[in-house]
């Protein structure tokens, strides 16, 4: 039995995708924190359910969801209905090794406003959680009680999927 070599993307296609990353982790975050894929468990919905059951404006979260499609986070069964996949059944809060908090960390506002100074941390080799927060990590963790909760909760599911391979 012979096997087909994969084709490597294009150059150009891997560097757009790596620039264009933060649009789609951007577009993860926001879906995951509105809770569509717990609103999606019981099966496919319209867009127009969904942003009313999350009150968005519909235009926008359709345009959401079709990126992520496009990337195979969600799959749009008929015009405007959307279903989970496989890679979005582990944003759901019910999920086992729910990926859901670990995403709403990752991909969370706070990450971009933090990488966004990484020049500055390869000029200086400094940190750059105090110069975006005025503060060190965990004592701006201590302050921002919202932030933290998300990052707990994330630990929590990271630890809870690692262990059994520990």
């Amino acid at each position: 039995m012979s096997s087909t070599p994969a084709v490597a993307p294009a150059p150009l296609d891997t560097i757009m995708q790596m620039a264009s990353g933060y649009i789609m982790s951007a577009a993860l975050y926001a879906t995951t924190k509105l809770g569509i894929p717990d609103l999606l468990q019981n099966g496919p919905r319209a867009t127009k359910d969904l942003a009313k059951a999350t009150n968005c404006n519909e235009d926008a979260l359709y345009h959401t969801l079709r990126a992520l499609a496009g990337v195979g986070v969600f799959r749009e069964t008929l015009s405007r209905i959307f279903e989970l996949t496989v890679p979005a059944e582990t944003l759901g809060t019910k999920a086992l090794n729910s990926m859901r908090d670990m995403v709403r960390w990752i991909a969370d506002p706070f990450h971009f406003k933090i990488h966004a100074e990484l020049p500055y941390a390869l000029e200086t080799g400094s940190t750059v959680c105090e110069r975006v927060t005025g503060l060190a990590c965990f004592d701006y963790l201590t302050k921002d009680h919202e932030e933290s909760e998300v990052f707990n909760r994330a630990m929590t599911n990271l630890s809870a999927a690692l262990i059994p391979a520990v």
